[in-house]
């Protein structure tokens, strides 16, 4: 039988003397339900002694093309449909453990040993941009880090990269532990703690494809979202809008900013163009800013039959004053009975600065693109 011709097709049907005998997908080999009848048994037994070499053969020429057609998700290596092999967690998220699929028992033990080896520098490699939490979850346990800087780490691993600002239990933290954090790539926002590097695509992808982070993925990780469906991972909501972290911490902090060049003034005005830029809505804006503890005084109409440029809104902060239900989906974040009014951009469009009409480009109206110093700003805050 050893000399029998063998031979696999291209749609995987394996025959013996140009007789199909069984199926191979993936490395799982299927016996034709006829193959069984006495005048085929030759013809199995024949095949089933082959399967090794041509299984090893399909091993190496999958090592060869750079395991095209395989994926990783969900904490599975596939090939098509076909698990290969399934991650195990270990201390290290960029380098789990493959515990291979049973159908690899096929192959002998010297070339499934190499398969698994280099199967498992692929996945290495697609997972190494999950180096940045790798650090996170080695400083967790660096004697030096001190008790409160640690349980702040234990909540970044725990949210995959982020947390809230409550969550992160800063307020424990001694400011003297933060340079050491910093130096980890840990960001200290307004509303949230987060490693910036965690939340571009690449990382994102692999987390969800590890099966460490199961909530829903935005792959392009865009800046805005729809409010609709479950919170994607890395994102928070604003209004009915979903806005990644850490554009909304840079539109928090370009907020500041501008509060910090009115100091003296209770109240400063705020242009929302750089946030209706990156594709939020004015409310979304001003719901994502009370978040923070800004409140915002809408200006009044122009009574009918006036004429010129209503005056701007007036907004202030108190520090220590947001509201911590307030970045639920469809809740409001601005002082009682701001939800019920209408935002500017149902009337004629805000004019800022400390005289209508001055300092403003044309068509930078609130709901509308901004332009010209706004797009540039937009491209400063997108930057990675």
């Amino acid at each position: 039988p050893n000399l029998l011709p063998v031979a696999v097709d291209d749609d995987g049907t394996l025959r013996v003397e140009e007789e199909a005998i069984g199926r191979i997908d993936g490395f799982r080999f299927a016996v034709d339900a006829r193959a069984g009848h006495e005048d085929r048994r030759m013809l199995l037994n024949a095949g089933e002694r082959a399967l090794p070499r041509i299984l090893g053969e399909k091993a190496a020429r999958l090592q060869t093309a750079g395991f095209e057609g395989v994926t990783l998700s969900d904490g599975q290596v596939k090939l098509g449909d076909h698990a290969l092999a399934r991650l195990e967690q270990t201390a290290d998220p960029a380098n789990p453990r493959l515990v291979p699929a049973r159908e690899l028992d096929n192959l002998s033990d010297a070339d499934k040993s190499a398969f698994i080896e280099a199967l498992g520098s692929w996945v290495r490699e697609r997972l190494s941009v999950l180096a940045p939490l790798s650090r996170l979850v080695a400083a967790t346990r660096d004697p030096d880090a001190g008790s409160e800087a640690r349980a702040l780490l234990h909540a970044l691993v725990e949210g995959h990269g982020y947390a809230t600002r409550e969550q992160a239990g800063i307020v424990h933290l001694p400011k003297e532990m933060r340079p050491f954090l910093r130096r980890l790539g840990v960001t200290f926002g307004a509303l949230d703690i987060f490693a910036r590097d965690l939340l571009k695509p690449a990382a994102r992808e692999a987390l969800n494809a590890t099966g460490l982070d199961r909530r829903p993925l935005e792959p392009a990780m865009r800046a805005v979202l729809p409010g609709e469906g479950r919170l994607p991972s890395g994102y928070r909501p604003a209004g009915q809008q979903y806005v990644r972290i850490d554009i909304a911490e840079k539109l928090v902090k370009a907020a500041h900013d501008t509060r910090a060049k009115t100091e003296g003034r209770k109240s400063f005005v705020l242009d929302p163009a750089l946030a209706v830029s990156t594709g939020l809505t004015p409310d979304s804006w001003q719901r994502l800013l009370g978040a923070a503890g800004f409140r915002v005084r809408t200006a009044r109409a122009l009574p009918d039959g006036a004429f010129g440029p209503p005056a701007p809104d007036a907004w202030t902060w108190h520090p220590g004053a947001a509201r911590r239900g307030s970045q639920k989906k469809g809740r409001g974040s601005g002082k009682a009975g701001h939800d019920r009014r209408k935002t500017r951009d149902s009337r004629e469009p805000a004019r800022h600065g400390k005289t209508a009409g001055k300092g403003r480009e044309p068509g930078n109206a609130p709901g509308q693109p901004a332009t010209g110093k706004a797009f540039a700003g937009l491209a400063d805050l997108m930057k990675r």
